[in-house]
């Protein structure tokens, strides 16, 4: 463990927990079992090489490239994901990059693919067009050819959009690959404008946030103001104990300051609205 403390990461966070609890002869039997060296190294060994796993790879042939077993890195992935969530500075999980299938990107509305020679119109397909992340790299150019781009949280509500401009659902939390995508986009489309659209509810801020963090991109939120809230608040939930701390967390946050309108009118109305409910 202290040969990773040093580190400016989870695994040098959980090496510092870990490390000062054993010392004070406290229990750590929530993330490792002690008598059980060998997993405790597999476990370590499986952090580091996750997080530094940088290309999409399939969650077998990761476990054989860590571990020379097919199987391995499957037995306690669990562990391991469970300790980067809870010892990562960033507040939404990513992929990282270890997949069991490949996933998809899906597109619709005004956006063009050049895929090496084949040229795609994605408003040529009604239901829109989806994108293996394997073939996500071999796009040459995208265009937009409206005035916006719109990223949509849920695929049902990306189902349903029809609104104009481009519209994409990027199939989870932004991993390396489409936070590239999403860059190239805004490189190669830097004067059109860019939304996004979620729950109104703290993971939905917590996501939309991480996408500005990580593309550097100027996101726009859409049908995520206080407004579509009190207009739809017979179909909102009530908050839950855990809703309120960290929507009352957030609102302290310097990260979240644009959106303190719609946050205090979450807290103020008791009330979270999911995505599906506004299209």
């Amino acid at each position: 463990m202290e040969s990773y403390k040093e580190r400016e990461d989870a695994l040098g966070n959980f090496a510092t927990y870990i490390t000062d609890k054993l010392k004070s002869n406290g229990s750590v039997k929530k993330y490792l079992d002690i008598d059980n060296v060998s997993e405790c190294k597999d476990i370590l060994k499986g952090i580091d090489e996750v997080l530094k796993q940088d290309e999409e790879i399939f969650r077998r042939n990761f476990s054989v490239k860590v571990y020379g077993d097919s199987k391995r890195y499957e037995a306690i992935e669990g562990k391991i994901i469970k300790i980067i969530k809870d010892f990562s500075s960033d507040e939404v999980l990513n992929d990282y990059n270890i997949l069991k299938n490949y996933t998809y990107v899906y597109f619709k509305g005004d956006i063009s693919l050049r895929l090496k020679e084949s040229k795609i119109n994605a408003n040529d397909f009604l239901g829109g067009i989806a994108v293996s992340s394997k073939d996500i790299e071999n796009i040459k150019e995208i265009k937009v050819s409206g005035s916006k781009l719109v990223t949509i949280e849920n695929l049902t509500s990306f189902n349903n959009y029809t609104g104009d401009g481009g519209v994409i659902y990027l199939g989870g939390y932004h991993n390396s690959v489409r936070q590239n995508l999403l860059i190239k986009i805004y490189s190669e489309n830097p004067n059109i404008n860019y939304y996004h659209s979620g729950d109104i509810d703290a993971g939905g801020f917590k996501i939309l946030v991480h996408l500005i963090r990580k593309t550097k991109i100027p996101f726009k939120t859409l049908n995520m103001d206080s407004e579509t809230l009190r207009e739809n608040i017979n179909y909102a939930k009530e908050l839950t104990a855990n809703d309120v701390n960290e929507i009352n967390r957030l609102l302290e946050s310097e990260e979240y300051k644009d959106y303190t309108d719609v946050l205090s009118t979450i807290i103020k109305l008791n009330k979270k609205l999911e995505q599906e409910i506004i299209f």
